[in-house]
């Protein structure tokens, strides 16, 4: 038999010097140029949200978590891969906000590549020892098991799973994932403080029976805003894409208070007629005593104080449409009119920004 320096099993590369480095650089190259293959597709206003969504989870993350069985339960070791996979789904609100990556992640209820290769190669660790193939000679043997098998257990147990089943692994790891970026992230601690985990079921709801409705851009919104990512007048204007007078002022109705998402949904006079017709009715339903802060949060599907909108994610009886729709409707009717609004003021000869660049804001601010 030839002796070579490499070889490609099931399109996993390896490599005389076992190291897996080389195996992650090729990874990463096969996971960008497949990204680079989709950019027009997500790009492009023409195909709809829930059609982008597909193609991410579909398409594009099978290609970036490839060979997790080998390379899963290291962090850093698939830190690149992870960087690829956020921004994939950062590019969802692109335009509409710019959006902490794993907390939005969460939100769309999508995996991180570490958790989802931890799960993989667990369920390799069950499956490749008594395989009467040569991968159950490498994985294990009669006499001392192998490095691998060595090294997944060790990690297991310091992964907080309570068994090696496949989604025992992937929830004690998203669930350290999310507490480390809980620790990082204004926005994490702002998403878990308004309860915001609780209602997210509202995507599913939308992909499948509103994914057509025409209200893609209103949805960008909403996640951004739920994410603390929605690029507000306020924000824009301390990340210096338009003037520094408008960290006070609204550039929309001109009044002498910041655009922040409490303003935009419940008092901005620029959108009276639009949330008379979208939420008027369910502002009036709200217990007295919250304030715009509190409302705004309601609003956005959060819990204040122990106070909730039912039926905000899904309908509490049939016919009776979801609450959250009244808020993309609101969110869809405004948005071209408030971007050229605070557009206009652009320092920068984007006119607007591309969503990427700074670090992502509280979900509700004050004003």
């Amino acid at each position: 038999m030839p002796l070579v320096k490499d070889y490609t099993y099931l399109g996993f590369p390896f490599f005389s010097s076992l190291s897996l480095n080389n195996a992650i650089a090729i990874r990463a190259n096969k996971s960008g140029k497949a990204v680079n293959a989709c950019k027009m597709f997500m790009r492009s206003s023409a195909n709809p949200l829930c059609a982008k969504i597909d193609l991410l989870r579909n398409a594009l993350f099978p290609v970036i978590a490839y060979g997790g069985e080998v390379l899963g339960m290291d962090k850093r070791r698939v830190t690149k891969l992870e960087s690829i996979w956020r921004g994939c789904v950062r590019s969802l609100t692109k335009g509409a906000g710019l959006c902490a990556g794993s907390v939005l992640l969460r939100e769309l209820g999508l995996p991180h590549v570490h958790s989802f290769m931890s799960a993989m190669r667990a369920r390799a660790l069950q499956k490749y020892p008594g395989m009467v193939t040569i991968i159950g000679e490498l994985s294990a043997s009669n006499r001392a098991p192998s490095i691998w098998s060595r090294n997944a257990a060790l990690w297991f147990s310091r992964s907080g799973a309570v068994s090696l089943d496949t989604e025992s692994v992937r929830e004690a790891t998203e669930a350290k994932l999310w507490a480390l970026t809980e620790k990082k992230s204004v926005s994490a601690q702002n998403y878990s403080k308004s309860n915001f985990s609780a209602t997210n079921s509202y995507v599913s709801h939308f992909l499948k029976h509103m994914a057509y409705a025409k209200l893609d851009e209103g949805m960008k919104l909403l996640l951004a805003a739920r994410c603390g990512g929605i690029w507000t007048a306020q924000r824009a204007a301390r990340s210096g894409l338009i003037p520094s007078v408008f960290k006070k002022k609204c550039p929309c109705c001109n009044y002498n208070m910041p655009e922040s998402i409490s303003h935009l949904l419940i008092s901005c006079k620029a959108w009276r007629q639009q949330r008379a017709k979208y939420l008027e009715s369910v502002v009036a339903a709200m217990p007295s005593g919250l304030g715009r802060d509190g409302k705004a949060i309601l609003l956005l599907g959060g819990r204040v104080n122990g106070h909730s909108l039912n039926g905000w994610a899904t309908a509490p009886s049939v016919g009776v449409a979801p609450i959250y729709t009244s808020v993309i409707s609101f969110m869809q009717n405004i948005a071209a009119k408030r971007r050229a609004a605070i557009w206009r003021h652009a320092t920068h000869e984007s006119q607007g920004p591309s969503g990427y660049g700074s670090p992502a804001s509280s979900a509700v601010g004050t004003g």
